[in-house]
């Protein structure tokens, strides 16, 4: 039976013993997308979200853990750029290490940015590409299953967790600015890949709707401000096209951001 756990410190410190190397090359992102959405363009809210639905699902699961699983995958293609790794939330580097075990050694892990606690650590959830990122240890940790928002306490680029700006006293974590809509599109992404598809139970709480597949609604709002704020870049393209030939699926709201201005509730 689904359910949901928040604020608590989801960590892949363990069970490392099984990764070893995989063979596995970069990847060409001057290619134009695979998918035409062509057909969408007059649909709205449920109905794009179903038509989208209907894209992206059922795609190649590889497990978390591993020989050729999601994080050597990461760790190995899918955030390299330039033979390095850089933090999603602090822009910490290291040299591409190949395999999830080198990065944890190396200070590094593997960020889930909607918690693995809201699906009990599941695939195809928890391995699914399109929203786990490499990431600092300490922020990592930081981070924990905290919901995204703006908060006045983001001074420290390890830690941006803090009390949120609206004065209701709880506690948000702050993306840095370059990459908050890498973050937002994740998000849009889980909602169209998850929330039809009834081979599989997540819980979301939005405002005490539990299983009602949305983001709870003052996040929304936060990362609809930071989709429109920090727009699709190449890196952004570059990995979903690698994601792409890995999973064979998209996140279709890199493809087409006007997307999400056309959904009114995710």
């Amino acid at each position: 039976m689904p359910f949901s756990v928040h604020f608590r410190v989801e960590s892949d410190d363990a069970d490392y013993g099984n990764l070893a190397p995989a063979p596995i090359s970069g990847l060409n992102a001057d290619v134009a997308p695979t998918l035409d959405y062509s057909d969408l363009d007059e649909l709205t809210d449920g109905a794009l979200l179903a038509g989208l639905y209907a894209r992206i699902g059922g795609h190649q699961v590889y497990g978390y853990r591993g020989v050729n699983s999601a994080r050597t995958l990461l760790f190995g293609t899918v955030d390299v750029q330039d033979g390095l790794i850089e933090s999603l939330y602090n822009g910490a580097v290291i040299e591409a290490p190949g395999e999830s075990i080198l990065a944890f050694q190396s200070g590094f892990n593997t960020e889930h940015t909607w918690p693995q606690g809201q699906f009990d650590r599941l695939d195809p959830m928890v391995s699914d590409l399109h929203h786990i990122f490499a990431v600092d240890r300490t922020s990592n940790s930081s981070r924990s299953s905290y919901h995204y928002g703006f908060n006045a306490a983001a001074t420290n680029p390890s830690s941006r967790l803090g009390p949120n700006v609206n004065g209701t006293g709880d506690l948000v974590y702050q993306v840095r600015p370059e990459r908050r809509g890498d973050v937002a599109r994740a998000h849009f992404y889980m909602v169209a890949r998850y929330a039809l598809d009834s081979t599989i139970g997540i819980v979301f709480d939005d405002n005490d709707r539990s299983a009602d597949g949305a983001i709870d609604d003052k996040e929304e709002a936060v990362l609809r401000e930071w989709h429109a704020e920090d727009p699709v870049d190449d890196r952004e393209r570059q990995r979903n096209e690698r994601i792409e030939a890995f999973q064979g699926n998209r996140n279709p709201f890199i493809d087409r951001p006007d997307l999400a201005g056309r959904i009114r509730d995710f």
